[in-house]
């Protein structure tokens, strides 16, 4: 009888065992909706609130050939340079009833920015010390919800498989800010001397991606990418899906990107010389940089699809069919 209590034990026991341990990696496994071998972890981020900006005539540390973000919102024209970007990674800001979140991976350089707040309330977001594919991971302060940044979609937490809101921004360089966009506030942070110097010895870490990307349908979906070297001047190239015309518009002397929808019927043609005007149609209507109307009749704003600059092995590790344009 004793040896059968033995027996009876030592079975429950390894029973119980390997029942709990499957438990505990379903729900781990559950917990995120990409694959985790991908996962890395770290510490989390600075959160950055109502950053400072400067005027361009007081920048002083900035070079002309520095990367940066711009966005126009109410008419407001503002920049965040990767330069200072890349000490937070993410920050949060707003104009008017805007609010928006700014986004730099130095991994895989790519900036993008996205609308904030979650289910219409405004949450702020932090680089959450994760990444997925070497990619940043972005989260709420309390890193309850993570967002891929090159999916800007949701991966784990009660927004997964959502997609993040991207908000219309592109990428260029300082210099062609300071001609261009003379009234933009400059995104700046003020180092201690020590940060300074480690932050000018990480330069590299901003350096140029060298391709632009546009997203159709998704990722198992067509993903069309875009050597920078391929646009020596002004130049447009075209992509068609069943409802649209995406146009393509890059100056690689002016480090300039962005990407339009419009439909079928509309024929675009680059303007040359009157930058940052880019574009005009069949009408003799003009469209700048921002894909706004700037001739008759104006207050037209082109769409845009999810489109931005990264490095082309990031590109090729994120997305399943990635064509790279001849």
């Amino acid at each position: 009888m004793v040896w059968r209590c033995i027996i009876f034990c030592l079975v429950f026991y390894s029973c119980a065992d390997t029942f709990d341990n499957s438990t505990s990696t379903d729900e781990e496994v559950s917990l995120w909706s990409v694959d985790e071998n991908f996962i890395k972890e770290g510490a989390p981020f600075d959160l950055i609130q109502n950053p400072s900006f400067k005027n361009i005539s007081e920048m002083k540390d900035l070079k002309d050939e520095d990367r940066l973000l711009l966005i126009k919102i109410d008419n407001e024209i503002r920049a965040y340079p990767y330069y200072y970007l890349n000490y937070s990674e993410v920050l949060n800001d707003y104009i008017g009833s805007v609010n928006y979140v700014v986004s730099y991976c130095p991994q895989t350089k790519s900036g993008i920015c996205f609308y904030g707040g979650i289910n219409g309330q405004q949450i702020p977001m932090i680089a959450s010390g994760y990444l997925f594919k070497d990619n940043l991971v972005l989260s709420d302060l309390e890193r309850q919800n993570f967002w891929s940044q090159m999916l800007i979609t949701g991966i784990r937490g009660e927004e997964i498989y959502k997609q993040i809101s991207k908000i219309y921004s592109f990428e260029t360089k300082f210099e062609t800010v300071k001609k261009y966009f003379p009234n933009a506030k400059v995104y700046h942070r003020n180092f201690s001397t020590e940060k300074s110097n480690q932050f000018k010895s990480n330069r590299k870490k901003t350096n140029w991606a060298g391709y632009l990307g546009v997203v159709v349908n998704g990722i198992k979906k067509n993903t069309y990418v875009f050597n920078h070297n391929k646009f020596t001047e002004l130049t447009m190239y075209k992509v068609t899906d069943k409802k649209n015309t995406i146009v393509v518009v890059g100056d690689n002397n002016k480090k300039f990107f962005t990407s339009f929808y419009v439909s079928h019927e509309v024929n675009l043609k680059i303007v040359k010389d009157k930058f940052p005007v880019i574009l005009e149609d069949d009408k003799g209507n003009e469209w700048n940089t921002f894909g706004e109307e700037v001739s008759g009749n104006g207050g037209q704003k082109l769409k845009s699809p999810i489109f931005y600059n990264a490095d082309l092995w990031a590109w090729e590790y994120f997305f399943e069919n990635v064509e790279e344009s001849k």
